[in-house]
């Protein structure tokens, strides 16, 4: 009896399922405003439960559950049918895959990449925010005004005839 509660214990993150750590795979933490999920298929099984502050405070992830690691407070995935993108402002963006998708998939980290669209991250490191460019044109506008005011206390030659 022991033998097989140490086998699944050992085992049954892979065979009940498996999370992957999109921010790993990206090499940044996705930032998002909003936690949710998108789920492939319509089979999928996802629940809402909600803590109080005192339960919140002292919970810990089931053992049982393969895919509390990268389920978001509130939601709580049972199954997942193909694949699942969960995301949230402290988790990033994680894909929860079924055992058969992780198990036949030589690229399992491929899932990231359709979960990108999915994870609604506000920055990927790529693009400039916008804050950035104001601070440029600032300094645009700081280098002409200067430029024009040193060109107004220049002493002016006047050519009389």
């Amino acid at each position: 009896m022991w033998i097989y509660l140490i086998l699944f214990w050992l085992l049954g993150p892979g065979i009940l399922g498996r999370c992957i750590d999109c921010n790993k795979r990206w090499h940044h933490h996705c930032k998002s405003k909003f936690t949710g999920y998108y789920c492939a298929g319509n089979r999928s099984i996802v629940s809402t439960e909600y803590l109080t502050n005192s339960e919140y405070a002292t919970s810990t992830s089931d053992p049982v559950m393969p895919f509390d690691v990268c389920t978001p407070y509130p939601y709580v995935l049972h199954y997942a049918e193909s694949y699942c993108c969960m995301y949230s402002p402290n988790l990033g963006c994680h894909v929860a895959l079924h055992p058969h998708v992780y198990k036949y998939e030589k690229t399992p980290g491929t899932y990231c990449d359709k979960c990108q669209r999915h994870c609604l991250c506000d920055e990927f490191g790529a693009a400039p925010r916008l804050g950035s460019w104001a601070a440029v044109r600032l300094l645009g506008i700081v280098a002409l005004l200067s430029t024009f005011l040193s060109s107004l206390l220049e002493p002016t030659m006047v050519l009389s005839y």
